[in-house]
């Protein structure tokens, strides 16, 4: 749907990673890792390239100096979504919202 709009549909490096975790502890664990490996067929996979690591660094310190450290996963998909230019972050996690100029929308319904 989004696709048939023009818009791209990926997935950051470090989700990918969380998934396949959650997917290797998982009671479903080879239907679950099928499922992962199938939805990159679909999805592009954004790495992080050298203009996102400086990225990362930039964010970190600016949270550290402001008291408001997050965790390294969510700064490196912030990061590689801000160097990627105009991109919505689709997260449940609020911790991405303390980060300037990164557009997040959350995909849980609030209904």
């Amino acid at each position: 749907m989004e696709t048939a709009k023009g818009n791209r549909i990926g997935i950051a490096g470090p989700v990918l990673a969380e998934l396949a975790f959650r997917a290797e502890g998982s009671p479903q664990r080879e239907r679950n890792l099928r499922t992962l490996q199938s939805a990159l067929d679909v999805w592009k996979l954004w790495l992080p390239d050298a203009k996102a690591f400086f990225e990362y660094g930039r964010i970190a310190f600016a949270l550290k100096s402001a008291g408001r450290p997050i965790g390294q996963n969510d700064i490196m998909i912030a990061a590689i979504a801000l160097t990627l230019g105009d991109c919505t972050v689709m997260t449940m996690d609020g911790d991405l919202s303390a980060i300037p100029k990164l557009t997040v929308e959350s995909w849980v319904s609030t209904c």
